[in-house]
């Protein structure tokens, strides 16, 4: 049975690292990073969340959870807005809801991951309370292995990347 394996890897950061120097630390992070024991001798499908943030000098927070299909459709919420679900030999990657997804995610969504390979997708978000405004950078890692994948399988240069943070800049597909 194949799995399906996902990376989490947000940068959470404010104005302190936004310019220089705090800007050069911020850059070296990796955008994906060595796989734990407990996805690479797990079972079923799952995803290992790894978060980096200005507030704790950027050292790494890291959880293993199981992806768990929805009832209803039998996708996947990977991480809101974005659903993962098994098509045929390929993993899909799709939107929740696709008349509220930005003209960029509307443009590329939803994208195909054969089985066997695995992408990357970057995107930035700025994140707003009440009283503080801070920024997210996300790189979700993600493959469809029929073995147990390397455990460095997502670190160091994808086969595929998508990055939400330039698409707009980029000619619009006919």
């Amino acid at each position: 049975m194949d799995r399906i394996v996902a990376q989490v890897v947000v940068i959470a950061y404010g104005k302190a690292t936004r310019g220089a120097p705090g800007a050069t630390t911020r850059n070296r992070l990796e955008l994906g990073r060595t796989l734990p024991d407990a996805v690479l001798d797990g079972e079923g499908d799952c995803v290992h969340h790894v978060t980096m943030s200005e507030r704790r000098g950027f050292a790494p927070r890291e959880q293993v959870t199981a992806l768990v299909p929805r009832p209803t459709d039998g996708l996947v919420e990977l991480v809101p807005p974005f659903t993962v679900g098994r098509a045929g030999d390929a993993l899909e990657i799709g939107h929740e809801n696709l008349a509220g997804a930005t003209p960029d995610e509307q443009i590329l969504l939803p994208l195909v991951v054969p089985r066997g390979q695995w992408m990357r997708l970057l995107r930035h978000r700025t994140m707003r309370t009440h009283d503080a405004r801070w920024f997210e950078d996300e790189a979700i890692n993600l493959g469809r292995f029929a073995r147990r994948p390397h455990p460095s399988v997502f670190a160091g240069p994808p086969p595929r990347l998508v990055d939400l943070r330039v698409v707009s800049r980029q000619p619009r597909p006919r």
